[in-house]
C-alpha cells in the first residue's frame, strides 16, 4: 500500500530543499563574485550561504502561503505571499550583492515595476520599470482583456484570453514576466489556477537575483561612469528571465509534465497535495 502521508512529506522536503539551497547558491556564488579583493573567499562564500539560506527560508515560506488563494477561494493571500517571498528574495539578493547591510534594502516586483526600498540611514523609495514584464502587459493590452479589479487584488496583472483563441487549445492559463494570462471559461478551478501561476511570478523574482553576479562588470569605470547607463539605471531594471532557460530545459510533455521541477513546485504549493511525477 502507498504511503500517501510519507510520499507528501518527502515533497515538502524536496520544495524547502530547493528553496533553501537555491538561496544559499545564488547567495554564495554573488557573494565570491563580488567580495573586496582583500577578503578571504571562504569568508564571503560561507556569508553568502549562510544569509542567503536564510533568504531562501523566506522565499519558501512565501510560496508555502500562496496555497491559501486556493483554499480560501480568495485573492487576498496573494499580496502577503508576494510580500514575504520577495521579503526573503531581497536577502538572498543583498547577499549575492556582498551587501555589507543584509536588511538595508528591499525589493518587490508588483507587474511591470520594481520597488526598491532602503532603509540604511534614511527611507529611500525608487521605481523602475522592467522591459521585459512592461513588453508582455502592453502585448496583452492590444491583444487580450484586461482585469483590472482581479490585477490589483492579486498584486500581478492578469488578462483573460477566449477560449476559441488558438491559445486556449494548449492551455488554460500560463505566466509570461510578471503577467498572468488565463482562459476566460475558469470557473471552479480558477482560484487552484491563480495560486498556481502566482508560483511563476515568484519564479521570475528570484531568479532575477542572478543579476547581481554581473556586480564587477557593472562597477567598472567605463560602465559607471557612463552618464547614459547611469541615467539609464535610474528608470530601467533589466529583468532578464533566466529562470526560462531552467524551465526550458526541465520541460516534460505528457504525464512526466510534472518531472518539470518548476511545475512541480507550482503544481505542489497550490494544492498541498502529493503530485504525481515519473520516476
Amino acid at each position: 500500500m502507498l504511503n500517501l502521508q510519507g510520499y507528501s512529506q518527502n515533497q515538502e522536503l524536496k520544495v524547502g530543499a530547493y528553496n533553501i539551497g537555491l538561496g544559499a547558491v545564488i547567495g554564495g556564488v554573488g557573494s565570491l563574485i563580488n567580495k573586496e579583493k582583500k577578503e578571504k573567499p571562504l569568508y564571503a562564500l560561507w556569508r553568502g550561504v549562510k544569509y542567503g539560506a536564510l533568504g531562501g527560508t523566506g522565499m519558501y515560506l512565501g510560496k508555502k502561503l500562496s496555497y491559501q488563494v486556493n483554499n480560501s477561494n480568495s485573492l487576498a493571500f496573494a499580496w502577503p505571499s508576494k510580500i514575504l517571498h520577495n521579503a526573503g528574495a531581497s536577502i538572498v539578493e543583498n547577499a549575492s550583492a556582498h551587501s555589507k547591510n543584509i536588511f538595508g534594502k528591499w525589493n518587490f516586483s508588483i507587474g511591470f515595476v520594481r520597488l526598491s526600498v532602503e532603509t540604511k540611514d534614511r527611507w529611500k523609495l525608487q521605481g523602475r520599470i522592467m522591459p521585459a514584464s512592461f513588453a508582455t502587459f502592453v502585448i496583452g493590452c492590444f491583444n487580450e482583456r484586461f482585469l483590472a479589479k482581479e490585477s490589483i487584488q492579486y498584486g500581478t496583472p492578469v488578462f483573460s484570453f477566449s477560449s476559441t483563441s488558438p491559445r486556449a487549445t494548449s492551455t488554460i492559463a500560463t505566466t509570461l514576466s510578471n503577467t498572468v494570462y488565463v482562459v476566460d471559461t475558469l470557473n471552479t478551478t480558477k482560484f487552484k489556477i491563480y495560486a498556481h501561476e502566482h508560483i511563476h511570478v515568484l519564479q521570475q523574482r528570484e531568479y532575477v537575483n542572478i543579476n547581481t553576479w554581473f556586480g564587477p562588470l557593472y562597477n567598472q569605470p567605463s560602465v559607471k561612469n557612463n552618464k547614459f547607463v547611469s541615467t539609464l539605471s535610474k528608470y530601467i531594471y533589466p529583468d532578464v528571465p533566466y529562470n526560462y532557460a531552467v524551465y526550458g530545459i526541465m520541460y516534460r510533455k505528457g504525464i512526466c509534465y510534472f518531472n518539470n521541477f518548476h511545475e512541480f513546485e507550482a503544481e505542489y504549493f497550490a494544492t498541498h497535495r502529493d503530485v504525481f511525477r515519473c520516476k
